[in-house]
């Protein structure tokens, strides 16, 4: 992008949000008769506040001391929101408790905890509280009685016309006859909050199975095995849900000649398979009866069922014959493994993660088996064991186990998007691409443009990326950094202006950090907390004292302890250690944030700002996130992108308004996105492309919800599109897509997230 910037439901989400909104009622100042705090709850139908409808929780003073919230004593209204179909909702639970007098809630009043019932038992345990808020008594009144207390109690609500899938009611109102307990004759509100709907089933693993003649798939004869989703569930394997292809061959001449057996069996979810699914055995028929006994299995493979709500992508492991040669002196088997990362049910050579050989001669075994999620493999994988058969049986005993490897499933650990292109970085080291590519910034060795990842050619080791308006830059692992694409001023720090469709090393940096890719500049956070910028640097955004380009790093000047860069268009920005943030270069629409619009070649700090704990640049505007959870904005806001429903220019820092709980942010040419503690997202701005999310092109002044996206973990913004990594290791991205820029296969705009076509298996 032109800058680098677990769920829990919606539904709670949105409950923390309002009540946590509402604390002030609960701190009423002392007046006349003791003026109570009163809640009303109210059904919000499906609209521009909920899209799926939910509830209005209107507050305010009981002026008139009737006991009820009218109209016209309405000081504030927010919206709890009912989530929309989608994966299996966790049941939403609701605690009350005493609040004693003090710092919560000066006179007393109500606890209400509120948090996802993560493991069913239907209790709220302290570990599931998402969000607490407090509904106050009201204060004693000078020269009056004791204001009347509010309570609020709960019950469950049944699965009907009111809770299609159940959930809970909360009932609200004044304790007139003071017993302590919210009678029916004194509820003033009652108000459901509904469980989410359960998600869309997943769809059976099928299975067919053919027998090969001697030839070139299997020279001694054997078995092909067609697998795949059944996805119209009609219990038949047809061409078009073949997701898998493998061969399993009869032994030949030199591996005793025996034939080879194959057995299909079925697992029941669990923890081999959590929705089930199926599993291949293979082994020698050894005592020649045509069945597979224990003994004779050297091989056993697990294929599971798709998860509901998301297909899996199939890891594929191709076995062929491998001539004598230096591999292996008297000929055997070569084994690939990898992801079929162009879902085409063929392992080609570019999806190959790992190669090993089983020789003949000495009596050498192999077994495959499954490689559980979290230890070696962080997203799982296969496990590929291989050793001397010691005792002649025909298996592989743990004894005779002499080398283990692993081929793991792969999954992004970042994404990030430029101009009209986006990069992800792999679990492996390596680096896709996809999008524009006239001045080779995909770093294939083309100038193709990509409407799905292709690999960077010839980049193993990288542990961090950023993406700029037509170049790419990638940090290693031992310090130095490699870019390619447009090198126009010098952008790629190779000391030359030349364009690269490879990466090329910058020069003379070793101890870089981390990388950060502008519209048309580039610099690297250093070893020791300085900084190093080169490329354009008409407006003094290398930082250097000078407007003078540079085709090499140059150091920053006056800069120390930077914990984090962020580049826009033709500005530079820094946070340090101690979170206050400091920017330079041009400074045209206030995005410097001094209170000047007056362009800086060195570093000025932005005024006002404090407690930045991450921060992001667009084209012409700046962004942060603070520890409170909060955001702030400054520069050009001509569509709105600043978050602080005004189109008004700044030129210091102001609040994005509605902005809570959020924990990363990117800015793009003129929208902005967050993520949530919560894994769903917010953006703003300009939206003629669809790239809010919110399945509209309406330019939003405030943060507006992105539609059916969850468990996300970082936002990333191009030009016109936006981008999401998932705790899955999978992406979602949404907005303009003329040059495949969304990864989705297709040069189709899309209003809403859609997926980037990976082959890496969650």
């Amino acid at each position: 992008m032109l800058t680098r910037a677990p769920r829990t439901l919606a539904l709670t989400a949105a409950l923390t949000l309002a009540l946590s909104s509402s604390l002030g009622l609960g701190a009423c100042a002392n007046g006349k008769d003791g003026v109570g705090s009163l809640v009303r709850l109210d059904d919000e139908g499906a609209g521009d506040n909920c899209p799926a409808g939910g509830v209005a929780i209107r507050s305010g003073a009981d002026l008139d001391g009737d006991g009820t919230l009218t109209d016209s004593e309405i000081t504030a209204t927010e919206y709890i929101c009912h989530g929309v179909d989608g994966t299996d909702a966790t049941a939403t639970l609701i605690s009350l408790a005493d609040e004693p007098a003090g710092a919560n809630c000066i006179e007393g009043g109500q606890a209400i905890l509120v948090g996802g019932d993560a493991n069913a038992d239907g209790l709220l345990q302290p570990e599931e509280v998402s969000g607490t808020s407090y509904v106050c008594h009201g204060a004693t009144g000078v020269g009056g009685a004791p204001g009347a207390l509010s309570l609020v109690r709960q019950e469950d609500e049944p699965p009907g016309v009111t809770c299609r899938f159940g959930g809970r009611a909360i009932l609200s109102g004044l304790d007139l006859d003071g017993n302590g307990y919210l009678d029916d004759a004194e509820v003033t509100a009652v108000s459901p909050v509904c469980n989410g709907a359960p998600g869309a089933p997943g769809h059976s693993t099928l299975f067919d199975l053919i027998t090969l003649p001697r030839g070139v798939d299997c020279a001694g004869g054997g078995f092909r095995i067609f697998s795949g989703l059944d996805l119209d569930d009609d219990g038949v394997l047809i061409t078009g849900e073949t997701t898998q292809v493998r061969h399993v061959c009869h032994g030949i001449s030199g591996i005793d000649g025996r034939t080879s057996v194959v057995e299909v069996t079925a697992i029941l979810p669990g923890p081999e398979c959590t929705a089930g699914g199926m599993r291949i055995e293979a082994g020698v028929d050894l005592d020649s009866d045509g069945t597979l006994v224990a003994a004779e299995i050297t091989t056993s493979r697990n294929v599971c069922d798709g998860i509901d709500g998301r297909d899996g992508i199939q890891t594929m492991v191709l076995t062929t014959v491998e001539p004598s040669g230096t591999n292996c002196t008297a000929g055997g088997h070569r084994l690939d493994v990898g992801s079929d990362d162009n879902r085409d049910d063929l392992l080609t050579p570019d999806e190959v993660d790992v190669t090993s050989y089983v020789c003949h001669g000495g009596g050498v075994v192999m077994r495959i088996g499954h490689a559980a999620w979290g230890g070696v493999c962080p997203r799982g994988g296969v496990r590929i064991e291989t050793g001397v058969d010691d005792d002649g049986d025909g298996v592989l005993g743990d004894a005779e186990v002499d080398r283990v490897e692993y081929a793991c499933n792969l999954f992004l650990v970042q994404i990030d998007s430029g101009e009209d292109h986006t990069c992800a970085l792999v679990s492996n080291g390596t680096v896709r691409c996809w999008g524009f590519n006239t001045y080779g910034q995909l770093g294939d060795g083309t100038t193709v443009s990509r409407t799905s990842p292709v690999a960077v050619s010839g980049l193993m080791d990288a542990v961090s990326i950023s993406t700029g308006g037509s170049h790419t830059c990638a940090r290693l692992s031992f310090g130095t950094v490699m870019c390619w694409g447009n090198n126009a001023y010098g952008r790629l720090g190779d000391g030359t202006i030349v364009n690269r469709l490879t990466p090329t090393e910058v020069s003379g940096l070793v101890d870089a950090i981390d990388v950060v890719a502008g519209g048309e500049h580039t610099c690297a956070r250093r070893t020791g907390g300085t900084a190093s910028c080169w490329g354009f640097n008409i407006y003094g955004q290398l930082g250097d004292g000078t407007i003078a380009h540079r085709s090499s790093p140059v150091t920053v000047v006056g800069l120390a302890a930077v914990e984090e860069l962020a580049l826009g268009q033709a500005h530079t920005c820094a946070r340090a250690l101690d979170s206050s943030v400091r920017c330079w270069g041009n400074n045209a629409y206030g995005q410097l944030g001094d209170a000047t619009i007056i362009s800086r070649v060195a570093p000025v700090v932005v005024s006002g700002l404090s407690l930045a704990t991450h921060l992001t640049a667009g084209a012409n505007h700046t962004c942060v996130i603070r520890s409170d959870s909060g955001g702030r904005c400054w520069g050009l806001n001509t569509s709105g992108q600043l978050g602080d429903n005004t189109v008004v220019q700044r030129n210091t820092a102001v609040t994005i308004t509605s902005l809570i709980l959020a924990d990363r942010i990117a800015a793009g040419e003129a929208h902005t996105c967050a993520t949530l503690a919560d894994g769903t997202g917010r953006c703003w701005g300009a939206n003629a492309s669809g790239q809010l999310g919110d399945n509209s092109v309406s330019q939003r002044n405030l943060p507006t919800v992105v539609l059916g996206l969850a468990l996300a973990v970082d936002v990333s913004t191009g030009m016109l599109a936006s981008c999401a990594r998932l705790q899955d290791g999978a992406a979602r991205c949404w907005g303009r897509n003329a040059f495949g820029q969304l990864g989705d296969g297709s040069t189709i705009d899309r209003r809403t997230p859609v997926p980037v076509l990976f082959g890496l298996a969650p």
